[in-house]
C-alpha cells in the first residue's frame, strides 16, 4: 500500500506465454491463472497507467488484453486507473515514447493531480 503508481509497459496480463509454453500451451491461446496479473485484479489504493502499443501492431492481441484488464480494474472500484494506446508504435517500440507520458503521469501524482478521464 505504500507504492504511488504503477506503470505496466505493454504487460502480458494474462499467463505469460512462456509459463503456458511449459504446458504446450501455444500463444494464441490464452489461460488465466495464479500467475496472471488478471487473477489478482481488485481494488489497489494506487493510481496505474497501463500502457499499450497500437492495437493493430501489438503482439498477440495484448493491447485487447490490457484493455480488459483496464475495465475489470474499473469495474473493481479504482477511478484512477487509466489506459493509454500509442498509435503506430508496436511491442518493442512503444516504450519510447512511453516514458513521456511516464514522467508526467508521476509528476502528477507527486503534485496530488491525475489526468483527466
Amino acid at each position: 500500500d505504500r507504492i504511488a503508481g504503477a506503470f505496466p509497459y505493454s504487460a502480458q496480463v494474462i499467463t505469460h506465454y512462456n509459463v503456458r509454453s511449459n504446458y504446450d500451451v501455444g500463444p494464441l491461446s490464452p489461460r488465466i491463472d495464479e500467475t496472471a496479473p488478471l487473477y489478482h485484479v481488485r481494488k489497489i489504493p494506487m493510481p496505474m497507467l497501463v500502457l499499450s502499443g497500437d492495437r493493430e501492431l501489438e503482439l498477440y492481441g495484448r493491447y485487447e488484453e490490457q484493455a480488459y484488464f483496464w475495465r475489470m480494474m474499473k469495474l473493481n472500484g479504482n477511478e484512477n486507473v487509466f489506459l493509454y494506446e500509442f498509435d503506430g508504435y508496436d511491442h518493442g517500440s512503444m516504450p519510447a515514447p512511453a516514458h513521456a507520458v511516464v514522467k508526467r503521469f508521476i509528476r502528477g501524482i507527486l503534485r496530488g493531480e491525475l489526468p483527466a478521464r
